[in-house]
C-alpha cells in the first residue's frame, strides 16, 4: 500500500516482511526494542546538544536498557494520539514545508533496533551515539499527516483521487481516505475466532460474575454471525456498544469500571484492543 501527505509526500509498505531496509511491512510484528538512555543525550540534561527528548510520560520508571514490552507486538501504527493528546494537524508554512504531523501520521518500528543518534547536521558528533548513516532512521519512512491510503493494485474501473489537490480538505476535515484492493472480510472472521479462543481460555475467575465468561461469548458469537450474513453494520453497533463498552476501563483510565465484565486488567486490556481491532475492520465495509 502507498500512503501520502497533503505536500507530495509518500510512502509505500510492502504488506509482507521485506529484506530491504527500506520497507516497512503492513502484517506481522517487528523485532522487540530496548530503551536508550543517556544523560549526554537528554536535552533537559544537556541543552547545549542534547537530541532526545525523555520527558514523555510513557517514559516513567524506563532506566537505560530496559525492553520495551508490547504484548501485542510492535507494529506498523496509524497514529492519531501522541501522550495522550491528538496530533497537531499538518498545515504548510511559508517555505511551502509540512509543519505539523496530524491528524494521522503512519508510524514504524525500527526493523533493525538500536541506539538514536544524533542529528547528522549537528556539530556535536563526539558523543555517546554519533549519527550512523548505516541506521535504521525509522522517523524517515513515517509520513507525517497521513491523509490517503491507496491499496494497490487498484481493482479495474475504480477512480483515483487527485492526491494533492484533495490532501488538505481531509485535515481540515479531520479524515482519512482509504481505498483500492479492500476486503477485510475474512481477516474479520479469523479474528473474531480467535478472539472467542482467547475468551474461552481466560480462567472464569477474571471476570466479575461466574456468568460473566459465557455472556461475553455469547455476544461474540453473535457478531460473528452478524459477519456471516453480512450485517456488518448490525455487527459493529454490537460491538461498539454492547461489548467494547463493558470492557473499556482499564485500556481508557487504567482500571476497570463498574460495569466492566473482566476485571483482571491485563485480560481486560488484551480483550480490549483485539476487539477494538476487529472494529476498526468493520468501519472499512459500514
Amino acid at each position: 500500500m502507498t500512503v501520502y501527505s497533503p505536500d507530495g509526500f509518500s510512502q509505500t509498505h510492502p504488506f509482507q516482511y521485506d529484506e530491504s531496509a527500506m520497507s516497512y511491512h503492513v502484517y506481522g510484528t517487528y523485532p522487540a526494542a530496548t530503551f536508550y538512555y543517556s544523560e549526554e543525550a537528554d536535552v533537559l540534561r544537556n541543552p547545549t546538544y542534547g537530541w532526545c527528548n525523555y520527558s514523555s510520560p510513557s517514559l516513567a520508571g524506563f532506566a537505560d536498557g530496559d525492553l520495551i514490552k508490547n504484548p501485542r507486538g510492535l507494529k506498523l501504527l496509524l497514529a492519531i494520539k501522541r501522550d495522550g493528546q491528538y496530533l497537531t494537524p499538518g498545515v504548510l508554512n511559508l517555505q511551502n514545508k509540512l509543519d505539523g504531523e496530524g491528524p494521522y501520521r503512519v508510524v514504524p518500528p525500527q526493523k533493525v533496533p538500536g541506539p538514536p543518534d544524533q542529528g547528522s547536521r549537528s556539530g556535536y558528533q563526539d558523543v555517546i551515539w554519533p549519527f550512523d548513516p548505516n541506521a535504521d532512521h525509522n522517523a524517515g519512512y513515517s509520513t507525517r499527516s497521513t491523509t490517503i491510503v491507496r491499496v494497490e493494485p487498484l481493482p479495474a474501473g475504480t477512480t483515483d483521487i487527485d492526491l494533492l489537490e484533495a490532501g488538505w480538505n481531509y485535515i481540515d476535515n479531520n479524515k482519512i481516505v482509504v481505498y483500492g484492493t479492500i476486503s477485510p472480510v475474512e481477516n474479520i472472521k479469523e479474528k473474531l475466532a480467535q478472539l472467542i479462543a482467547a475468551v474461552n481460555s481466560t480462567p472464569s475467575n477474571a471476570f466479575k460474575t461466574p456468568s460473566g465468561k459465557a455472556v461475553l461469548k455469547q455476544k461474540l458469537l453473535v457478531v460473528s454471525k452478524d459477519v456471516r450474513v453480512r450485517n456488518y453494520a448490525g455487527a459493529y453497533q454490537k460491538l461498539q456498544n454492547d461489548i467494547l463498552a463493558k470492557m473499556d476501563g482499564c485500556a481508557l483510565s487504567g482500571s476497570p469500571d463498574k460495569n466492566d465484565w473482566v476485571t483482571s486488567c491485563d485480560t481486560q486490556t488484551r480483550l480490549y484492543w483485539a476487539a477494538n481491532e476487529i472494529m476498526v475492520l468493520l468501519k472499512i465495509i459500514v
